[in-house]
């Protein structure tokens, strides 16, 4: 296919994904495109990067000042993708994962109202299930990746606890998973895992419970379940002539405490150059120019989320769709734009930390913190002290 937008280059691009050892690979036979977007987390950005001597990303400090960037997207990102003064990728879009999602009809006619602390939602669920209801959609299972729905459950509870300072504590290390603030998280998901009637099938079958298909019987008539804690994808996998705003609707997981922050986390697309052609340094400025996304964020078929502090979020806006599913579009927009501004959009700390503990290593064996997670709904809370100590003890 090809682009031409904004700055007149003609762009051709493949949209076939790879994975990271397929692009590495292309890196050393010296088949690499001029630019790559990796659609992840910075990790993969900075080892692209460091293998330089074998034509790997290049520097893009000399060309673009880092200064202007974290002017354009802030520090948090541009220090992600930067090894000391080298600065290696301009952020594309964002997602964003900690937030609920329900039934928006069946939600206002019943007369429930959004949560605005951990205590609320809490409540909530209680008082669904003593109208009869089954509060929770939730399913675990993604084959080598079974658990992160539950992780991500306690990484958007460790910011709420401990903000993104212990956050990043945590993803570095200094912070282990036994420390009282990681063990509260978890025993809070545990409130919902293992309440009484809260979670559709039982706790002990969530193992067994596609992740991505969780979410379906909350679109049943009537609804099965009523709340799904999960990303930005959920308006990718609607039911047909399903629409944000008229059918589902979301709230950010709520604070702890009423007046406390509601940080926000998820992944990240970044461009980065192999090559430094003229016409490689003019596409990567305007990618970090608050034009960049303009006519994507307006498509109807998608969920653009802008990484560019400048950017309107009411340009989200799509043409030919109904206002009340423009309303979360621009919303969704709003609610990364200014979580970044403010300091308190992180990535997903599974994805940072080693592949032995949050990811699946090169030999397809599950990291800790998700075989830990699928043990704790499986075996019950009276298990989570030595769960947490065997996360730990699998960091390198």
């Amino acid at each position: 296919a090809r682009f031409e937008e904004g700055t007149g280059i003609e762009v051709a691009y493949e949209l076939n994904p790879v994975s990271e050892d397929q692009l590495q690979a292309a890196v050393q036979r010296g088949d690499a495109p001029d630019l790559a977007m990796v659609v992840s987390h910075p990790g993969e950005v900075v080892q692209l990067a460091q293998q330089r001597g074998a034509g790997g990303f290049i520097d893009l400090s000399t060309y673009l000042d880092p200064a202007e960037a974290r002017r354009q997207v802030g520090d948090y990102l541009v220090d992600s993708v930067s090894v000391g003064s080298s600065y290696f990728a301009v952020p594309l879009l964002l997602n964003v994962k900690g937030l609920v999602w329900y039934p928006v009809a069946e939600f206002e006619q019943a007369g429930y109202a959004v949560p605005e602390t951990w205590d609320e939602l809490v409540a909530l669920s209680r008082q669904m299930v003593a109208d009869g209801r089954t509060p929770w959609c939730m399913g675990l299972e993604n084959g080598e990746f079974s658990g992160w729905p539950a992780t991500d459950w306690i990484e958007a509870l460790v910011l709420r606890l401990g903000g993104v300072d212990v956050y990043d504590r945590w993803v570095d290390g200094e912070v282990s998973f036994d420390d009282p603030a990681i063990r509260q998280a978890a025993a809070m998901f545990g409130q919902v895992a293992f309440g009484d009637g809260f979670v559709r099938s039982g706790a002990d079958s969530l193992s067994r419970i596609n992740a991505v298909e969780a979410g379906d019987p909350m679109f049943l008539d009537p609804p099965d379940c009523w709340l799904h804690h999960q990303s930005t994808i959920v308006p990718q996998f609607l039911p047909p002539g399903a629409a944000p705003g008229t059918d589902v609707d979301y709230f950010v997981m709520p604070p702890v405490d009423l007046a406390g922050d509601t940080p926000v986390f998820g992944g990240a697309g970044f461009a980065s150059a192999f090559r430094d052609r003229p016409e490689v340094r003019e596409f990567l400025r305007w990618v970090l120019s608050p034009e960049w996304g303009t006519a994507w964020a307006a498509n109807p078929s998608g969920t653009f989320l802008p990484a560019n502090l400048g950017f309107d979020a009411e340009q989200c806006r799509a043409a030919h769709v109904d206002e009340r599913t423009n309303e979360v579009r621009v919303r969704l927009c709003r609610e990364a734009r200014d979580a970044l501004a403010a300091g308190l959009w992180r990535f997903d700390a599974s994805d940072l930390m080693p592949p032995e503990v949050g990811a699946v290593t090169q030999d397809g064996t599950p990291g800790a913190f998700l075989r830990g997670m699928v043990a704790y709904v499986d075996h019950g809370p009276d298990n989570l002290d030595q769960i947490l100590a065997d996360i730990e003890t699998a960091r390198p």
